[in-house]
């Protein structure tokens, strides 16, 4: 069985220029295990009522969750070659003449309408979509909102943000743009959210608030080191949030494209501890992913 639907292929395809087409087809043909071992978790995760934010951290049980969602992260913060940085450019600059509204439309409604693995699939995407958006859009923020639980907050309302778009019709109407609505309405609770904390944070103990600038420095760290260090420094954080250890093994597991092994998290994060008492703070020497893409954002803006 295809998983991907020759429909949203097709759509794709009537993007591309079309000497982009059969290398579109071999990519869309090697993607079809991986995106299975995503899309059988997915649908394990719904049919058990496990929130995909819940199911992302637990890496023993979803691990095809898990490694995709920390794995996009990661490839966000990969450090580039210099030519390969320039390639990116090129390419954000080719897509950039694409319309790809109907792309779009076609994938929002074949998770509405689409039943078993499949829409599973496209149902965990679309979430982890509408958080890395959040993420790019607030990349200019100093640490705060991480620090303050917002974004933990809003990824897990992505994915009820996603499942009300879907059992409304009026989404699927012509000239609506789904994901642009759904990403609209998930910032503005983000902004909701804050407003709603900020009061309490205002009013907090001093004790509180040196706590409180503490992780807004780690978040703020985490965002401009390159992706080993910032798994390490997330890993921290997330304990800060959700009361649960993430050791060496598992951010392992979770970061397989940046650590081989446990040993390897246990050497970075030696030498990310050395350098952080010694007040270096560890920052990405070369072009990341994420920097390319914040630059496209701050032009559009």
């Amino acid at each position: 069985m295809d998983l991907i639907p020759a429909t949203f292929i097709d759509r794709v395809l009537a993007v591309l220029p079309a000497e982009l087409h059969e290398p579109a087809r071999q990519g869309f043909a090697q993607l079809q295990i991986p995106a299975m071992e995503v899309a059988l978790a997915a649908t394990r995760a719904e049919q058990e009522t496990i929130p995909f934010r819940e199911a992302v951290r637990d890496e023993t049980r979803f691990g095809p969750l898990s490694r995709f969602h920390y794995g996009w992260i990661d490839l966000l913060q990969f450090e580039l070659p210099p030519a390969l940085a320039e390639t990116v450019r090129a390419g954000l600059r080719q897509a950039d003449g694409l319309n790809l509204d109907h792309v779009r439309k076609e994938m929002f409604t074949l998770a509405a309408h689409t039943t078993g693995a499949t829409g599973s699939l496209l149902r965990f995407l679309l979430s982890e979509i509408l958080y890395a958006n959040v993420l790019l859009a607030v990349r200019g923020d100093d640490g705060t909102l991480e620090a303050s639980g917002c974004l933990s907050l809003i990824e897990a309302e992505a994915q009820r943000v996603v499942e009300h778009a879907l059992a409304d019709s009026a989404m699927q109407e012509p000239g609506v743009r789904p994901l642009e609505t759904m990403f609209a309405g998930l910032f503005v609770r983000l902004e909701r959210t804050w407003a709603a904390l900020a009061p309490t944070i205002a009013k907090a103990t001093t004790e509180f608030h040196e706590r409180f600038a503490m992780l807004i420095e780690a978040s703020h760290r985490a965002k401009l080191a390159a992706a080993a260090d910032a798994a390490i420094i997330r890993g921290a954080l997330e304990r800060e949030f959700d009361g649960e250890s993430v050791g060496s093994q598992r951010t392992a597991d979770r970061h397989p494209l940046v650590f081989a092994s446990a040993e390897a998290v246990d050497q970075r994060r030696s030498r990310l501890r050395r350098r952080w008492i010694a007040g270096e703070a560890p920052r990405a020497a070369g072009i990341r992913l994420v920097d390319i893409l914040f630059e496209d954002l701050s032009k559009e803006a």
